[in-house]
């Protein structure tokens, strides 16, 4: 019963590593706060998401990263709490301190130690949430997106 109290991980999707996770957090003997529930359907997604406290991006330290990390402006737009590696474009995205928390990519000790202060620190991680949704709704939806593509259009007639 005290398993259902305290932090959660659940990771949506599915690939070659996940029978591989689950032993090893069944190993950790932790597996009953982690839930891999596989790949579902595209439409339930946002459940998943909706239920969640905070989002986590851990990508890795990559040479050259680049790319637009289409996740975290989905978990910005649903008012999430971010915890991200401080990567690339992601540290442009989510500034530290102002609408998301960073930590070096690749150090486990810092993304828990964020993780931590996301979940104890309520007041901060709702501020960063409505912070980074509000840019969001402001600077990167589609429409955003489609009118300055028409306008850089419009500027080239």
């Amino acid at each position: 019963a005290a398993s259902h109290y305290g932090p959660h991980l659940v990771c949506v999707g599915d690939g070659p590593e996940r029978e591989a996770l689950k032993r090893k957090f069944a190993m950790l003997g932790v597996a009953s706060r982690v839930h891999l529930p596989g790949r579902v359907p595209h439409a339930d997604v946002p459940v998943w998401i909706g239920g969640a406290d905070a989002a986590v991006a851990p990508y890795p330290a990559v040479e050259g990263f680049y790319f637009s990390p289409l996740k975290i402006y989905e978990f910005m737009a649903l008012g999430l709490p971010i915890v991200a590696s401080a990567i690339g474009q992601v540290r442009d995205i989510v500034p530290d301190g102002e609408r998301g928390f960073l930590y070096p990519p690749g150090n486990a000790a810092a993304l828990a130690a964020t993780i931590s202060r996301v979940i104890t620190d309520h007041a901060e991680a709702e501020r960063r949430a409505e912070n980074a949704r509000a840019w969001v709704l402001e600077h990167a939806t589609w429409n955003v997106r489609v009118r300055e593509i028409l306008e850089r259009i419009a500027a080239l007639s």
